[in-house]
């Protein structure tokens, strides 16, 4: 890119613009924007690209631009400053970034960011202030933090158990208020601090019980799961929001035979179940968490998923799986998963040797009679049933 700057000129701009902006590789888009960053100095058409790119759907290609910007110093401030007008919350975030980057910051810059500190944003708002203090202006950091506190109270604040792993857990409290369907599909408005709305992306009946995922183009994903009490009435039972960088898949609904246990002889019944798929980007790597539960009278109760890696017994000295190839179906009676073999000496962590594993879970309800309680009581785990080691096709 920067080679195709040099040669081109200013001729290349409208390219560059259109890859950094249209490219679905975050390292390619950042190489257009540097190149543009090249071009920048007395060149209205990339600094207005970099400013474009503020707006970004990545935060690795907004910071790019930021920096780009940053580095052009005293030539990118006028465009800067407009772009803290802007109604895109990214934009203005990284052009408050942008603008705390760069060296001896001109008087106009820090009247901009001085006003900046009234934005109906909280976000922008405490950039700002940092920028005037001198201190390093990160605006995904600052995002993150405020996510993280508005995922500590999202609606009420006497509901703070309600997250998913509390959910899995058994422990969410419900929420208190009572929410019609229409509300529950509805879009939600932005606040001061959320640039798009959150719109309905998914619905998912089970029973008496309804899964919702909602969107944002900037991709947070708010997942709630809701029980009918009434006429038109319905309990929140959680909702949990993701990082920007993670988001919900589509609630499954599957049937599938059980066999219960610890009531005399085995017997078989067929339950209906929601898995919770969550597909995550960080840790060790991307895919998918799933996260199960039965439909069990009037309840959801957790289902427990063994480890396929562990309980498979597939897995030989000096082998091991990368977490992030793990993956899960699951179809009416129909419970498989697969995993490629790692070898440990492998030169890349992404690297995956000759075999894979596939195979099949089943589900088990295990019964106990709890004394204190005179009941029987339930446990639910889906266990490897079968599991199998085979060449991959592509050695």
């Amino acid at each position: 890119m920067i080679a195709l700057a040099h040669v081109d000129g200013a001729d290349a701009i409208p390219e560059l613009a259109h890859v950094a902006s249209t490219d679905k590789v975050d390292d390619v888009r950042i190489a257009a924007l540097n190149a543009l960053g090249a071009l920048g100095p007395g060149n209205p058409r990339a600094i207005s690209a970099l400013i474009d790119a503020l707006n970004n759907d990545s935060d690795a290609v907004r910071d790019a631009a930021s920096e780009a910007l940053s580095k052009l110093g005293t030539g990118a401030v006028p465009p800067l400053i407009t772009a803290l007008k802007s109604t895109h919350l990214y934009q203005r975030a990284w052009a408050v970034q942008a603008l705390g980057g760069i060296k001896l910051m001109p008087d106009e810059a820090r009247h901009a960011l001085k006003l900046a500190l009234n934005d109906k944003s909280e976000i922008v708002r405490t950039a700002a202030q940092a920028a005037l203090d001198g201190s390093k202006v990160d605006a995904s950091a600052v995002i993150e933090d405020k996510q993280i506190d508005e995922n500590l109270d999202i609606d009420d604040p006497a509901t703070t158990d309600h997250d998913l792993a509390s959910f899995v857990a058994g422990t969410a409290a419900p929420d208190a208020r009572i929410y019609t369907k229409a509300e529950i599909v509805a879009a939600i408005p932005p606040d001061e601090n959320h640039q798009y709305p959150t719109e309905l992306k998914y619905s998912v009946p089970i029973g008496e019980f309804l899964a919702t995922v909602d969107a944002a183009n900037e991709g947070v994903d708010r997942l709630a799961v809701w029980k009918k009490i009434g006429d038109d009435k319905y309990q929140r039972l959680f909702v949990q929001e993701t990082s920007s960088e993670n988001h919900f898949e589509k609630p499954e609904v599957f049937s599938s035979k059980v066999t219960v246990t610890g009531q005399g002889k085995d017997r078989y019944v067929t339950a209906l179940f929601l898995n919770l798929p969550l597909h995550r980007t960080w840790g060790d790597g991307e895919g998918i968490d799933d996260n199960v539960f039965v439909l069990d009278h009037d309840g959801l109760r957790p289902v427990k998923i063994a480890d396929a890696e562990e309980d498979s017994k597939q897995l030989r000295n000096g082998e091991t799986v990368w977490n992030g190839a793990l993956g899960d179906a699951f179809k009416d009676n129909d419970l498989g998963f697969g995993f490629p073999v790692w070898p440990n000496e492998a030169a890349c962590h992404a690297c995956v040797g000759l075999f894979d594993v596939n195979g099949t879970y089943k589900i088990v309800k295990e019964m106990h009679y709890d004394a204190q309680k005179k009941d029987w009581v339930a446990n639910w785990k889906m266990v490897v049933d079968t599991a199998k080691r085979v060449r991959r096709s592509d050695n």
